[in-house]
């Protein structure tokens, strides 16, 4: 680890009505004059706001920016000379130029995402980013999204990006509070969690979880807790497939261990108990979802009428094994997710899902994160969501 906070790949900062990092200052020579100053301007910028140039501190030299973007004197300076009526930076006539104190937010506050970095087009996690840079944006307030890598993700790893890294940068460029999606419960997840919420706590920086707890249901934290209720969205799954005649269900899962999964097949087996049925462990299936042996005891071994998966993706690996089979999808056999993520509605048979509440969460996450900021006494509180059940072809 870095112990310096300041070190390494600096945090994007994301401006309260934009949705997309500063330029980082590419070469110059071949852009207009007057896009070079405005990309320097943006590039200083971004240095500003993440901390790599604190408050009242000295920007480099002219002839040292003039080194390191190849560019003219007159395009460094009216990039300076911007910043200056901008109030970012103040200049002093043989002195140089230095950070304005006004340049930091009068409320910013941390998201921590683990390898956010690393999620596809088909993760809730970028959607609920975007909303909650959107809806932060109204209360005034700036949002500074760290990017710490997930176990494993170490060959796609971005310098500075460990856990308590993101974490001391937040806490060095003086984020108000954090709102974080914890590892997985279980193994490196648990010392990741414990590191960076001991290093946010050593500050006194309140905390709000999202999507998942950093203990196993259920049993809770001492953390406020905003998340879809996932055991309600497998019963509403659950109940809308009984009413399409199904009987023999099976579950599929490549980390069923995860608390996410596990509340969502309790839910799922809460809606057959109310029936009579039952789904035994044997017919929760932990599989790569597009194994064709998968597919095979689907169809063959447990003659399934109903396959819930505990995502979109898997879902979607799932039916296409299954069609690869030759299963008839939904008149033999009925196929279902969680999330309605983009790749549900593009199948060639589209994917009955359960939609999370992206924008809900972001707002029920901000609005408990400010009432924590106000009053850090206020005993944790749980919000859960309801999912929105979306019907398509793949159920009938």
């Amino acid at each position: 680890m870095v112990d310096s906070p300041n070190a390494s790949t600096p945090l994007h900062l994301y401006p309260r009505h934009g949705l997309h990092p500063f330029p980082r200052g590419p070469p110059m020579s071949s852009s207009p004059s007057g896009a070079q100053h405005r990309i320097i301007y943006n590039a200083i910028l971004d240095r500003i706001r993440s901390g790599q140039y604190t408050q009242d501190s000295k920007l480099p030299t002219e002839r040292e920016f003039i080194k390191e973007f190849k560019v003219s004197r007159i395009t460094i300076v009216r990039a300076l000379n911007d910043l200056s009526k901008d109030n970012f930076v103040w200049r002093k006539q043989g002195s140089g130029t230095y950070v304005s104190p006004a340049t930091r937010s009068a409320a910013s506050i941390g998201v921590m995402i683990p390898g956010l970095l690393h999620h596809d087009s088909d993760s809730i996690f970028p959607q609920v980013l975007q909303h909650l840079i959107r809806q932060a944006a109204a209360l005034g307030w700036q949002v500074l999204p760290g990017h710490p890598d997930l176990p494993g993700e170490q060959s796609h790893s971005i310098a500075g990006c460990g856990p308590v890294e993101v974490a001391r940068r937040l806490m060095a460029n003086g984020v108000g509070g954090v709102i974080m999606v914890p590892y997985a419960v279980g193994g490196q997840g648990d010392s990741f969690n414990h590191n960076v919420l001991s290093e946010l706590a050593s500050r006194h920086i309140p905390v709000v979880l999202m999507d998942r707890d950093i203990v196993e249901s259920p049993a809770r934290s001492r953390l406020d807790l905003v998340c879809m209720d996932q055991g309600h969205a497998g019963y509403e799954l659950g109940r809308h497939l009984l009413a399409q005649g199904c009987r023999r269900f099976v579950f599929v899962s490549q980390l069923i261990r995860l608390p996410t999964p596990r509340l969502r097949l309790a839910g799922l087996r809460h809606a057959l108990q109310e029936q009579r049925l039952n789904l035994p462990d044997d017919r929760v299936l932990q599989a790569p979802p597009d194994d064709r042996k998968l597919g095979m005891a689907i169809l063959k071994r447990w003659r399934a009428d109903a396959v819930v998966c505990d995502n979109d993706l898997n879902a979607a690996l799932v039916m296409r094994s299954l069609q690869s089979l030759g299963a008839k999808i939904p008149r033999q056999i009925k196929i279902a997710g969680f999330d309605n993520a983009p790749v549900a509605k593009v199948l060639a048979v589209p994917l009955t899902t359960v939609a999370q509440p992206a924008a809900g969460l972001a707002a029920k996450a901000l609005f408990t994160l400010r009432d924590r900021m106000t009053d850090q006494t206020l005993p944790p509180c749980t919000v859960l969501l309801q999912g929105r059940l979306i019907i398509r072809k793949s159920t009938g």
